[in-house]
């Protein structure tokens, strides 16, 4: 465990720009808030709360082996800037989360988005279909030409689907495929051929999916949209 813990546990100063000034303790010593700042560390990073006793003993021995590590000459140009990459890292991070959290969407935000993107929402029509799949392509054709003879395959009710959730070629064949009829036979794979019967349809003309159904997806839209603009306009004022 000690290793996660040596980079906070370095005397770092930090002025505009992150210069990074690391050098060892002339007398090594930990603070009630070196402490602290361990046990948050740890409850923050690992999800692991730290008693005072046993944070103070990590604490100590950290910044002991870390001194040694300083005074030993270990710590050359290329590790320090990797130790300001990763406090870059740490910044950037905690300042994502402050955005974060600042964002908040109203229900009343939610419905007008709802209700000016209406088309969105709009109900796909549906169809009931029953799968017949084969071994051998003639087969398949051999039953779409005559459903009635006795040929092998296995049958399987799919049941009601959204056309919209049906991938193409097979959307707009089933889609173009009457009710009571059979479509053509699809190449699944290997030795695996599909027809689709279309049992019924149903055409959702002028209706579309409930607010309270769709509400989750919006706020994640309006969301990662509201997050993007915060984020580009402080890259923008900083830059």
């Amino acid at each position: 465990m000690k290793r996660y813990f040596l980079a906070i546990l370095l005397i770092a100063t930090f002025s505009y720009g992150l210069q990074l000034s690391i050098s060892p303790d002339k007398n090594v010593s930990v603070t009630k808030s070196d402490i602290d700042a361990l046990k948050f560390y740890t409850k923050e990073k690992f999800h692991f709360i730290m008693n005072e006793d046993g944070a103070k003993k990590i604490a100590k021995e950290n910044r002991i082996l870390a001194n040694a590590y300083l005074k030993e000459g270990l710590l050359t140009p290329f590790k320090k800037r990797v130790i300001l990459i990763q406090v870059e890292k740490e910044l950037a991070d905690q300042y994502v989360k402050r955005l974060q959290k600042s964002i908040h969407l109203s229900e009343k935000v939610l419905k007008s988005y709802y209700y000016d993107h209406l088309k969105q929402f709009k109900k796909s029509d549906e169809v009931q279909l029953v799968q017949y799949r084969f071994k051998t392509f003639e087969d398949a054709l051999t039953f779409y030409r005559n459903p009635k003879k006795g040929l092998k395959y296995t049958k399987k009710n799919v049941g009601w689907k959204e056309l919209n959730r049906i991938v193409n070629p097979y959307r707009a064949i089933i889609s173009s495929t009457k009710v009571g009829g059979y479509t053509p036979p699809f190449v699944v794979g290997k030795n695996t051929y599909d027809i689709f019967y279309v049992k019924n349809k149903k055409i959702n003309k002028d209706s579309y999916i409930p607010f309270e159904k769709v509400k989750k997806n919006i706020a994640e839209i309006l969301y990662k949209k509201t997050f993007d603009r915060a984020r580009e306009k402080v890259l923008e004022k900083y830059q």
